[in-house]
């Protein structure tokens, strides 16, 4: 178990900020000693930014390091587009078996392909959902990362968000 404590002072307000870090069980959080009913209402009375080594991943990592991400935030800002989310991985992988056993069945002298263009279309049509949601997300996100950008920087530059697909 860790508790972090933080006294934060802001418009001649002081505010005392407690997080009980309880590994396995529920976290707890307190607001000037007194228990709030979820963690999360203490978000934003202390701002900070933490880097850890594997936030790096976003910037140098994998392209798909940064779709998951974008599209973990898409399912926490839009539930069902978990949904939409698990129906394009578990279609891609129908897809990508349907393409394996092909090949393989082709060595031996007949591929059945006759599916393919149904794994196509349903593929073509979950990921076009997904892209059309992480642009939005992309667009949304850009004026609170351009202020924030503005804040850290004092003013040295302006921020640009572009999201590039392969597709163009």
């Amino acid at each position: 178990r860790a508790i972090v404590r933080a006294r934060v002072e802001r418009d001649d307000r002081s505010t005392l900020v407690e997080l009980e870090l309880n590994p396995g069980k529920a976290n707890r959080a307190r607001i000037n000693r007194g228990a709030v009913p979820r963690a999360r209402e203490v978000l934003g009375i202390l701002r900070t930014v933490l880097f850890a080594p594997e936030d790096l991943d976003l910037v140098k990592g994998d392209p798909s390091d940064r779709r998951r991400f974008l599209d973990d935030l898409l399912v926490l800002r839009a539930p069902r587009l978990a949904g939409v989310r698990a129906d394009y991985e578990r279609v891609l992988k129908q897809r990508n078996a349907l393409l394996k056993t092909a090949f393989l069945a082709k060595r031996s002298g007949g591929a059945d392909m006759r599916t393919l263009d149904v794994w196509d279309s349903h593929l073509a049509q979950t990921g076009a959902e997904l892209l059309a949601a992480r642009l939005g997300l992309v667009e949304e996100l850009l004026p609170f990362a351009q202020v924030a950008y503005r804040e850290v920087s004092k003013g040295q530059g302006e921020l640009g968000l572009v999201y590039k697909s392969s597709l163009g």
